[in-house]
């Protein structure tokens, strides 16, 4: 009985979380990366209908549900499936929702909480951070205006601009209560963690997005509400502040508005004056989406833990992280007559995502703490209650569970660029120049109309959509 208890204990307890019905077990022992892998490699090889059926199929109460409509949703609007998009975000939203009332998921927060205990992060419900979550309304605005009901859209852009507002007020309090429950010096941590400075950048904070707010600026526009437009075109100015197409935006509504002050100000912050204001030109917005996010790896590191007995052991324990080697990338060159441009840097995805995950460590390391003492009290109940095999089932258990949490949303987009320009009445064709590849587009404009061109580049894959508004 000695040898059989600790072996009928643990594969009980394996068989039970695999069973459950919100987690499997292919997320106790594998990463997301592996699950995602094969979506990600058909997106860059220009086979989006071959990435939508590669998705895996998730159950409504699996702990990564949320998670995967995220990835659907995006897919499908690569797809150009917006109406599938828009209701697979729709879903997303209501779970999301859900997730920002603490008090309604108190109880299932607590089972997770209890299960990963002895196992790892990856049984927890995904919590969409602050980013994805303004990304989420933001893709679901662009659904909204590919499928030609820009009020709609407005609604979903002031949704992201208020988590926005939310997630500045809640990141300092936040930050505070893990750094105390995790009882830890931030440097200490910091100095043993691999370093994402690289990639993280000049980001402030992980949640501020500067294409959200231009995107918002650009469609109030486009409706004549130019205050509201010229609020959110200094929302953004604040957060990036280098991009030329923002400042001219700013500068020529706060001459257009009247702001005598704040245009002197801008005139002198940007070293220029504002350029012409053609009212018979038609204002056509490019948005450049590149790349994908970059995918969390597993890195190990030693924690200073205290056992029952008050005694200090070093545990390494899986942690995730970014690679430190964000690359630039290249811009999109525009060719109109004799006349270019190149697209510009408006919010760089990978860094919020580092940013977000750095300023997360103190919560994740306090629950791995915590989680550590847990398992090695459960081993040492195996050694004690079975011997040497009751201590070794317990310690490869241990070992084959110690996961790092590497989900994310990994059809994102890794940056958004932006380029704007003004075009006569009629029919016009740009040349859109990127890796030595001329992709010529016509479309045509109208007085009192606005065009949004949106072109994505994922590996092979290069996509061209026009919107008027």
């Amino acid at each position: 009985m000695r040898f059989i208890n600790p072996l009928v204990i643990t594969c009980f307890f394996i068989t039970s979380l695999t069973a459950c019905s919100s987690f499997s077990g292919s997320q106790l022992f594998t990463t997301y990366n592996q699950q995602i892998e094969p979506v990600r490699n058909a997106l860059q090889q220009n086979d989006v209908l071959n990435a939508s059926a590669l998705l895996p199929s998730v159950s409504s109460n699996n702990v990564s549900y949320t998670l995967n409509q995220l990835e659907k949703g995006r897919v499908s609007q690569l797809n150009q499936n917006f109406t599938q998009s828009k209701h697979d975000f729709e879903i997303a939203l209501s779970q999301i929702d859900s997730q920002n009332f603490a008090a309604n998921i108190e109880v299932s927060k607590g089972l997770e909480t209890t299960a990963s205990f002895i196992t790892n992060d990856n049984i927890r419900e995904y919590q969409v951070p602050y980013y994805e979550q303004t990304m989420v309304h933001t893709l679901q605005a662009l659904n909204f205006i590919a499928l030609n009901d820009i009020e709609a859209a407005l609604v979903e852009i002031r949704r992201a601009n208020l988590t926005q507002e939310q997630a500045l007020k809640a990141n300092t309090s936040t930050l505070e209560k893990a750094v105390q429950n995790a009882n830890l010096d931030l440097n200490d941590l910091y100095n043993s963690y691999p370093s994402m400075d690289g990639i993280i950048g000049n980001v402030k904070n992980g949640f501020q997005n500067a294409f959200t707010f231009y995107l918002s600026g650009f469609l109030y526009e486009a409706v004549g509400e130019y205050n509201s437009a010229y609020i959110d075109y200094k929302r953004a100015i604040e957060i990036f502040p280098d991009n030329i197409y923002l400042q001219n935006d700013v500068l020529r509504l706060a001459k257009y508005l009247a702001f005598n002050d704040e245009y002197r100000m801008f005139k002198q912050q940007f070293n220029r004056d504002s350029t012409h204001n053609n009212r018979s030109l038609s204002p056509v917005l490019i948005v450049f989406e590149q790349g994908l996010a970059p995918q969390k790896v597993e890195s190990r590191i030693d924690l200073p833990i205290f056992t029952s007995r008050d005694e200090m052991r070093f545990y390494s324990v899986a942690m995730p992280s970014y690679h430190d080697n964000y690359a630039n990338h290249s811009p999109l060159l525009l060719e109109y007559d004799e006349a270019q441009l190149n697209t510009q840097p408006i919010v760089r995805l990978s860094s919020l995502a580092a940013k977000d995950l750095k300023d997360r460590m103190p919560g994740i390391v306090a629950r791995q703490i915590t989680r550590l003492i847990a398992k090695e009290e459960f081993r040492q109940r195996a050694a004690k209650n079975g011997g040497d095999l009751g201590n070794i089932i317990a310690t490869l258990y241990n070992l084959a569970s110690e996961r790092a949490d590497t989900r994310s949303w990994l059809t994102l987009a890794d940056n958004y660029q932006i380029a704007k320009t003004y075009l006569p009445h009629g029919e016009n064709t740009l040349n859109l120049v990127f890796n030595g590849v001329t992709h010529p587009i016509t479309f045509s404009t109208q007085a009192k109309q606005s065009v949004l061109i949106k072109v994505v580049s994922i590996g092979s894959t290069f996509n061209t959509s026009v919107y008027t508004i």
